[in-house]
């Protein structure tokens, strides 16, 4: 649906010295003008915190309409002057949230103007739970479950009437005991860490491609689909690995054997291209090889692709040994590298601060990161 953008200073810490007012304005500048709303989100929409004092001067207008959600704080009780913002708001055309939302009489006023309710599973226990959504329950409102981390609790809120949940559950695997890999995709598996071999010549890696009759049919239809200045259409697998080039067909083939894997949440996909992207990054600035660092990244979800324990998973990929213990225990300089694209992604500042990594670097590597991801989507989308 979308994603939340919050402030942080430059030194990551959360509001320090700003005001909620000043940083709902920092916010609109660099996502708006100095990123881009396309480049930090993409096609989604961002969900920006509004206090109460942007609420009511109206600086919620800097933002387009279309591509905005403004989530009113938890701290916003109805009064004349909120509501006369809101009503305002609604008129001209944007969609409201109400965060951490607690059911009152101060609050009860302002559920008429949500499109969005945010429920904190955190804040309540089982009964008072039940009862809040059971209360809110509305025609055209969208029930929220924010701080959802298990697939347990995600199951139970949507018994519950959610519609919506904010968390990062999707990316745990569902664990199933005695859950075997089928022996296709175990296979299709090995091909990711055979590509990653740097020495791979152009017939071992079209061989490998060819060992799967789909993979070679979406392959071809995805170069097919981004070819720029090619004078006739790509028909043979030679003709894209030479077009495309050997580290390009490596990140394609990846993105297309995860794809196949099973039917995942889209948001999956994006978290392990993300994660590739930026490990492979980091690795280009630290001087380490650049390919397995960009491995240890897409294989990191691969248990909550197959619901599988992680360990078992990449011990049956037969990876190298630096590359598994990055993935499973974080150790070595890989693991260095993971731990800093698992901190990035959960907002983790002070453990990305301690890292080996600039700032600069970090922030560089995670919007770059970003743009591979939905450039590569968007490819797939076509193909």
């Amino acid at each position: 649906m979308g994603y939340e953008v919050l402030f942080r200073s430059s030194g990551g810490a959360r509001l320090g010295t700003a005001t909620p007012d000043h940083a709902t304005a920092e916010v609109g500048v660099q996502a708006l003008l100095d990123i881009g709303l396309d480049r930090l989100v993409g096609s989604r929409r961002a969900w920006i915190n509004i206090p109460r004092g942007a609420l009511v001067s109206g600086l919620w207008e800097f933002f387009p309409p279309d591509r905005v959600v403004l989530e009113m704080l938890e701290t916003i009780e109805a009064d004349e002057e909120v509501i006369t913002a809101l009503r305002r708001a609604r008129t001209k055309g944007y969609s409201i949230a109400l965060d951490d939302f607690v059911l009152n009489e101060r609050t009860q006023p302002l559920i008429p103007f949500a499109n969005y309710v945010k429920v904190d599973v955190m804040a309540h226990d089982e009964a008072q739970l039940e009862r809040l959504i059971h209360d809110l329950r509305r025609p055209k409102l969208a029930l929220l479950a924010e701080k959802v981390e298990t697939y347990a609790v995600s199951e139970r809120m949507r018994a519950l009437g959610c519609e919506l949940f904010q968390g990062y559950f999707f990316a745990k695997p569902k664990l199933i005991h005695g859950k075997r890999i089928p022996s296709n995709r175990l296979a299709l598996l090995r091909v990711v860490a055979s590509l990653q071999d740097e020495h791979a010549s152009l017939e071992r890696v079209e061989e490998l491609v060819h060992s799967d009759v789909g993979l070679s049919y979406r392959l071809l239809r995805y170069v097919n689909s981004v070819s720029v200045g090619m004078l006739a259409p790509i028909e043979s697998l030679r003709h894209a690995i030479m077009a495309l080039g050997l580290e390009r067909v490596r990140a394609c083939v990846m993105v297309l054997l995860l794809t196949s894997l099973d039917q995942r949440p889209d948001e999956l996909i994006t978290v392990s291209l993300v994660r590739a992207r930026y490990c492979q990054l980091l690795c280009e600035f630290q001087g380490l090889d650049a390919q397995r660092g960009f491995l240890v990244g897409l294989m990191s979800a691969i248990d909550a692709f197959l619901d599988r324990d992680i360990a078992s998973l990449i011990k049956e990929m037969a990876l190298a040994d630096d590359v598994a213990r990055a993935i499973v225990s974080h150790e070595g300089e890989l693991g260095l590298v993971l731990e800093a694209a698992l901190a990035c992604e959960s907002a983790d500042w002070e453990k990305l601060e301690g890292s080996r990594f600039l700032a600069g670097q970090a922030q560089a590597a995670y919007l770059e990161a970003l743009a591979w991801s939905d450039g590569i989507q968007a490819g797939l989308s076509a193909s």
